[in-house]
């Protein structure tokens, strides 16, 4: 039966699953390690061994974005949120789909990212053409979520006490080896770190991922927030200490060079043994990446869908777990078609781009909100406010406008292009 306006529809909500510390360890299971795998050696090719400031700079810009989130979550803990944010600042209509449709893009070209540096990894041990090995792990990755949030959830926190225990070692490599290389050569200047710093965002894009999942939270209004903000700090802390660590262990212009850069900088200190080590780990870190990235957009597209932006078949869900099937097998697929691009720094790229874009709307939208529904309940405020005016969120939005300035002009012009067909694609998907 299709569903008319106005008619209640409860039976489409998503059913709180996991708690607080599920909800942080998911934060952190999206965040860690995968990042700083595959892009590390490309942002050391532009900052040099400075690549640790890059890393720094842009946890910076994300914990000012996750604070516009934390704040807008606690009002509105709905899956999809920024679709559900910038619809309540700016109403139903073109922007909040707009927004969903780029950040479909950021989802999509995020996995496929992590597909691709799966498979170069994966290399290491078994000789399969990269764009196979991408196409295997997404198709892995529906399977698992389809099976269900908790047991999601479960392989998470499994895989992330895995991956964060093989970077600790790394970390502590660093420091027993540590070499006394200069922290702050930087080839390129200042232009090469900001440069660096746009690239490795994409790093931290997982925490708006975990937002998604905010309607499947118990008291999201809480433990949204804190596990956001307690997850990306820690993210920052172990991302800036490998890259450190890293440059101590093997210079930077050979990181440059290195398709798998953590792998060869443990290579210098503990041989062939110790870069199988960390290709494991390398390899469970990035699914593990990958895996709530996608469980994060399948939860995007089945609210746009619930929203009237997207058919209504879109909202399926199945019986048992309530996993929004339909809108998780669209995600995998739009990951599929973007595998082929095959250059892990253009599809990183492209994903740090409609990040930095929706970060800019969803930080406008809570400078509207704070202003045209200043009564509304806010159980958590972005701090440093100036006569009711969030400083941190006006800042948070210039960054983010400068940051995806200095990436490459094609990217900027591909992600427009991207934009321009929503407009074109919105009066045909959205429902009657």
């Amino acid at each position: 039966m299709r569903r008319t306006e106005g008619e209640d529809q409860e039976e489409l909500r998503l059913r709180p699953q996991i708690g607080l510390v599920a909800f942080t360890v998911n934060v952190l299971g999206t965040l860690v390690g995968a990042g700083v795998f595959v892009l590390l050696g490309t942002a050391a090719q532009l900052a040099g061994s400075a690549v640790w400031l890059a890393f720094l700079l842009a946890a910076l810009v994300a914990a000012a974005a996750a604070l516009n989130y934390a704040e807008l979550v606690s009002m509105y803990p709905r899956a999809g949120v920024e679709y559900e944010f910038v619809g309540h600042a700016f109403g139903r209509g073109v922007l909040p789909f707009l927004v969903g449709w780029v950040l479909t893009l950021n989802g999509s070209a995020s996995v496929a990212t992590l597909a691709l540096g799966f498979a170069g990894y994966l290399n290491v041990f078994w000789a399969i053409p990269a764009t196979l090995a991408a196409f295997g792990l997404v198709a892995v990755l529906m399977v698992a979520v389809l099976l269900g949030l908790k047991l999601d959830t479960r392989a998470n926190l499994i895989l992330t006490l895995i991956e964060v225990g093989g970077l600790t070692v790394f970390i502590s490599l660093g420091v027993i080896n540590w070499s006394s290389a200069p922290l702050l050569d930087v080839p390129q200047g200042a232009a090469g770190v900001l440069g660096a710093t746009a690239l490795v965002f994409f790093a931290y894009t997982g925490f708006e991922d975990a937002s998604k999942m905010a309607e499947e939270v118990a008291n999201p209004s809480r433990a949204v927030p804190v596990g956001l903000l307690l997850g990306l700090g820690l993210t920052a802390l172990l991302y800036v200490s490998i890259s450190v660590a890293a440059v101590q262990l093997a210079p930077a212009a050979v990181l440059a060079e290195s398709e798998a850069p953590l792998v060869t900088a443990v290579g210098y200190v503990w041989g062939q043994g110790g870069q199988l080590f960390l290709t494991a780990i390398a390899l469970v870190s990035i699914t593990n990446t990958a895996l709530f990235t996608l469980v994060a957009h399948s939860r995007l597209i089945f609210a746009m869908a619930r929203g009237g932006s997207l058919p209504q078949a879109l909202t399926g869900l199945l019986p048992r777990t309530l996993v929004p099937w339909a809108a998780t097998l669209i995600a995998g697929l739009l990951a599929v078609a973007l595998i082929p691009l095959g250059e892990i720094s253009i599809v990183a790229s492209l994903s740090s781009w409609s990040a930095l874009t929706v970060y800019s709307i969803v930080g406008i939208s809570l400078l509207l909100l704070r202003y045209r529904r200043p009564e509304a309940e806010r159980p958590f405020r972005v701090p440093l406010s100036v006569r009711g005016f969030p400083v941190l969120s006006a800042l948070s939005v210039l960054v983010s406008v400068a940051l995806a300035s200095q990436l490459e002009g094609a990217i900027v012009l591909l992600g427009l292009a991207v934009a321009g067909l929503g407009l074109i694609a919105y009066p045909l998907l959205r429902q009657r």
